[in-house]
């Protein structure tokens, strides 16, 4: 019968009998031919993995560089703004009252400052209201906040060296940034606070000449009702699933409570990543 031909599980003879190499069996013929469909069945099943890619090898190490690069404080990089809540049952939706706070951004240490309040002895960067479209360019899906515009974005540049405040967009306005890594001579980080409103800077950060900051008897009601202050920013993570854009965006946040006669101090640190992939099998 032809299904004998199929079967390869009877064992050799010594002998041909009537032209065949075995003792062939219908039922051997039968297993055969199954065992041929599961060979081809899981062959192909298994071979779905290196076809879809659906279990890729990922591995990842630990190790000391000298220098880890520059990351500028934008859109581009180390995007980040700042919003406030104002009493215990709001959430992150009243954006910055500027008239009551001020925020700037220092390369030095915060106690640089702690030690010499007046500005115009530091390079400094001070924030104002976020434009939506601007601030945030090539990372609008993160930001559907219905608050940012109301937040606290980099604005002026203030150069020590030449005490004038410049614009983004001007020659010589600049970033700040994180460079170069902890452990390198050259190292540099970023230092933001929030204080309150200060009248020699109000009106640069909110434009025109009428605007003044709160009263002091304002202020402190303010802060006693448990504000909170909100960071946010732009951190990565690698989504080995996804081979065409694997360095993965999203927003993360750090909040403080506003409490009077103290003040909380957040230190982040960021780890670099290099990231190889190989999209073949």
């Amino acid at each position: 019968m032809y299904i004998k031909n199929f079967d390869y599980l009877s064992p050799p003879i010594t002998f041909y009998h009537q032209g065949s190499l075995s003792h062939s069996s219908i039922v051997s013929g039968i297993l055969s031919i199954i065992s041929f469909i599961l060979i081809f069945v899981m062959t192909f099943y298994f071979s779905l993995d290196l076809i879809k890619r659906r279990n890729p090898a990922a591995f990842y190490y630990n190790r000391h560089i000298d220098d880890s690069g520059i990351f500028p404080m934008n859109s581009s990089s180390a995007f980040h703004f700042i919003s406030l809540s104002l009493a215990e049952n709001d959430y992150i939706d009243n954006g910055v009252d500027y008239n009551t706070f001020r925020v700037i951004g220092l390369e030095s240490y915060f106690t640089s400052y702690l030690n010499d309040t007046n500005l115009n002895h530091f390079n400094h960067w001070l924030y104002g209201p976020c434009i939506n479209g601007d601030d945030n360019k090539g990372i609008n899906d993160l930001i559907s906040h219905t608050y940012f515009e109301k937040s606290a974005c980099i604005k002026k540049f203030f150069d020590v060296n030449k005490q004038k405040y410049f614009n983004i967009g001007e020659p010589e306005f600049r970033w700040p940034v994180m460079a170069h890594g902890t452990n390198n001579a050259n190292s540099k980080y970023y230092a933001i606070i929030l204080e309150r409103c200060k009248e020699e800077t109000i009106n640069l950060i909110l434009g025109g000449e009428n605007n003044n900051c709160t009263t002091d008897e304002k202020i402190e009601e303010i802060i006693g009702l448990h504000s909170v202050a909100h960071l946010f920013y732009v951190d990565y993570y690698v989504d080995v699933l996804n081979y065409q854009s694997p360095n993965t965006k999203y927003l993360n946040r750090v909040e403080n409570v506003i409490k009077p006669n103290n003040y909380p101090m957040n230190n982040l640190n960021f780890n670099p990543v290099l990231l190889k992939t190989h999209n073949g099998l």
